[in-house]
């Protein structure tokens, strides 16, 4: 064998038969087993599978082993995300129209589905938006069927006509491997074939009566937006039906629950949960209440359960109902049914209660607890030892008085005495609950325009020890937050928006996140040694603006070394000469988020000055930087040694936003990537990020001129990618 090549920078070795084998040194990933590699290729869709067939010999055939066929039409064809709005236009690469990339998008499943003939795949997954080719998506459910699919999934959300699905070609005998399916923007005619199906998931379809007959083995069913009946009745069969979601239909459901493990209905008529069931499929009735019934509206939506001596529903375990409407007497009735439960949700419910007060008891066994934005419901008592995680919004935000909040054990009395085991807790609009400071066993509390004192915060930090996340939010009472204790455990500590706090002193040993968002406020960080994320938003009010975001810059810098990752907002006024962050490897900028004009990005080049070890730099660019269109825009000074890796966000193609581009491109000498994306990102408090959608402008004209005004101006070693 030969000597390592010494310009592999993997040290691969070459074998006599010309094929590289791999080294020690080579990426441990490539030195997997074929079934492996298959099985991390299904991940991924079929098009960027079949790319790594130009990697080695090894790989040129590695992607058909998946037994995965997955083509998304709007990944192949870059149609984001106003797909059926520019079907006519000429957006793509390179000027081809639509219809020429549609025949790619066809052409390249053709191909792929001859490389699977005679093989047997477990999933097909195809999503397009375009009903002009609907007799080539019957060709290619053919082919599925006769491959032995397992899993099958249809999604045309988007195309101007329904797909009528091809029922006929689900035989008993060529549809017995299909075991779950799932079908978006169609019309099912009837099921016949699909005595295997074990999951069926059904988003805007047309539905015909008894549709489910047929299906013996289903244990899963999830309905949203479907229509074409007005009742559906699931009963007998299937009797093996243990997950039953239903959500956004005008249906009137009626469905025999004995057997159901999970339930969730959202809807705009009643629903029947009946518990027995006789041989000819007959629902056994149970007494109504007719005097109430006869005066509801008949797009009430009611549920109906029967009276609990029957033995109520002992399989169900997660409950979740979302704008259901409830007497007291039909609430209490329905829950006694549900003794076993542990996931209980009632989202915006109507709650038409004899008091304001109403009492959940009698589920020994509930763990999740969540109430949101029930109409009615002013006070809500909750007798359960068991429970660990229990989320209450009022249905009366930012409004006076706030809801009452009680948790007791199951016997009803307090958990002075009681050891309990709830471990997070989310309070919406709700008064400060007396018995907090029992609960010693909470991890997370999240708190928003809660009545909260400082005393309030001291007791509860001396006495919940085991509280590692906190979030304080529009609680405007607070004027002071000392966040102190020699044996807190706290790790991330979020306050926002409390218009009325003055003053923060945190000293925490353990806290390794912290989120400020709000009016200007005092800091005082004395000890937090493990402290490497800062999130930090200051509104800019009538104040000295440079001056203060100065001082929070200094403290930041002088306390906290150790500071690895900065997310700030800056606006117009930002000073200049900042201090030195010599820890710094991540750094996020949001710069003129608010409407006043933005003259140039000097703050994000101040930045990199005094962060000399940067290895990723985030900016979202302010929609009101100031367009300067004569030519005469100079590019900032942007040198940096380490920078690895930019993404600018909220782009939009602006000579002054090229400009920062093309300088960073060459100023920062160890760069490896850089991401344009016209998208806004955001930010939902609980420490995730996810982006806007596409602007129209940006898919129009905005992609094409960037790529026009960056060609050429990009060096070898570095990866443009431009969304």
């Amino acid at each position: 064998m030969d000597k390592p090549s010494s310009s592999g920078i993997y040290g691969s070795q070459q074998s006599s038969s010309g094929e590289k084998e791999i080294g020690n040194n080579f990426p441990a990933c490539l030195r997997l087993s074929d079934d492996i590699l298959g099985s991390i290729l299904s991940m991924l869709n079929t098009r960027d599978a079949a790319r790594t067939s130009v990697l080695s010999r090894r790989w040129r055939n590695l992607w058909t082993s998946t037994h995965s066929i997955n083509f998304n039409m709007d990944e192949m064809l870059g149609i984001v995300p106003h797909v059926g709005k520019f079907m006519d236009c000429n957006l793509f690469e390179g000027g081809r129209d639509i219809e020429q990339r549609m025949l790619e998008f066809i052409g390249a499943i053709d191909q792929c589905i001859s490389r699977y003939v005679g093989r047997g795949i477990e999933k097909f997954t195809i999503h397009m938006c375009s009903s002009k080719y609907y007799k080539h998506l019957i060709s290619w459910v053919n082919s599925a069927i006769e491959m032995h699919v397992q899993n099958l999934e249809l999604n045309l959300n988007g195309a101007a006509e329904p797909f009528v699905f091809p029922h006929h070609l689900f035989t008993a005998e060529r549809g017995s491997s299909v075991k779950h399916m799932s079908l978006s923007f169609c019309h099912l005619i009837q099921s016949d074939g699909f005595g295997s199906l074990k999951s069926l998931t059904l988003e805007n379809v047309q539905l015909k009566e008894n549709l489910f007959s047929s299906c013996l083995l289903l244990e899963v069913l999830t309905l949203q937006n479907c229509h074409g009946i007005t009742k559906l009745k699931i009963g007998h069969p299937p009797f093996c039906l243990k997950n039953l979601k239903v959500f956004l239909t005008g249906i009137r459901l009626e469905v025999y629950a004995k057997n159901l493990v999970q339930f969730e209905f959202s809807g705009t008529r009643e629903a029947f949960l009946y518990p027995s069931i006789d041989e000819y499929g007959s629902f056994h009735p149970f007494p109504l209440d007719t005097e109430l019934s006869q005066s509801e509206g008949s797009n009430a939506c009611w549920i109906y359960a029967p009276s609990p001596d029957f033995g109520g529903f002992k399989l169900l375990r997660s409950l979740a109902l979302q704008n259901a409407s409830f007497t007291t007497e039909r609430l209490e009735n329905l829950l006694a049914n549900c003794s076993y439960l542990k996931h209980l949700t009632l989202e915006k419910c109507n709650m038409q209660l004899a008091t304001f007060t109403f009492q959940i008891a009698g589920l020994l066994h509930l763990k999740y607890l969540k109430i949101c934005g029930c109409r009615g419901l002013m006070d809500i008592c909750v007798c359960a030892t068991n429970l660990e995680i229990f989320v209450f919004v009022s249905h009366y935000p930012h409004s006076y008085p706030r809801s009452n909040f009680r948790l007791l054990d199951n016997n009803g009395n307090d958990f002075s005495s009681t050891t309990n085991g709830l471990k997070q807790l989310y309070l919406q609009s709700s008064k400060f609950p007396n018995n907090l400071l029992y609960f010693s066993s909470l991890t997370t509390l999240s708190l928003e325009d809660v009545h909260l004192e400082e005393e309030y915060v001291r007791d509860l930090l001396s006495n919940c020890v085991l509280l590692e996340i906190l979030n304080v939010t529009r609680c405007d009472d607070l004027f002071s937050l000392n966040i102190t204790g020699t044996s807190l455990q706290l790790r991330y500590l979020s306050v926002r928006w409390c218009k009325h706090l003055q003053e923060i002193l945190i000293s925490a040993e353990n806290l390794i996140r912290f989120d400020y968002h709000g009016p200007v406020v005092h800091f005082s960080l004395k000890e937090a040694p493990q402290l490497m994320t800062v999130e930090i938003e200051i509104v800019k009010e009538n104040y000295n603006y440079c001056h203060y975001m100065m001082d929070v810059l200094s403290e930041l810098s002088s306390r906290l070394p150790q500071l690895q990752k900065l997310i700030f907002y800056v606006e117009d006024g930002f000073p200049v000469n900042l201090p030195i962050f010599n820890s710094l490897k991540h750094l996020v900028l949001f710069v003129g988020r608010h409407p006043q004009v933005l003259h140039d990005l000097a703050c994000v080049t101040s930045f990199l000055k005094v962060s000399p070890f940067l290895e990723k730099l985030q900016v979202e660019l302010s929609r009101y930087l100031l367009d300067e269109t004569s030519g005469t825009a100079s590019s900032p000074d942007c040198f940096h040694h380490h920078l690895k890796e930019v993404e600018l966000c909220r782009f939009r193609g602006i000579e002054k936003e090229i400009n920062f581009a093309v300088s960073l491109l060459h100023g920062a000498k160890s760069l490896v990537l850089m991401r344009i994306d016209p998208r806004v990102k955001h930010y939902d408090g609980n420490k995730e990020w996810y982006s806007s959608e596409f602007p129209e402008g940006w898919v129009q004209w905005g992609r094409q001129r960037t790529k026009e005004q960056l060609t050429g101006r990009v060096p070898l070693h570095v990866q443009l990618a431009i969304m």
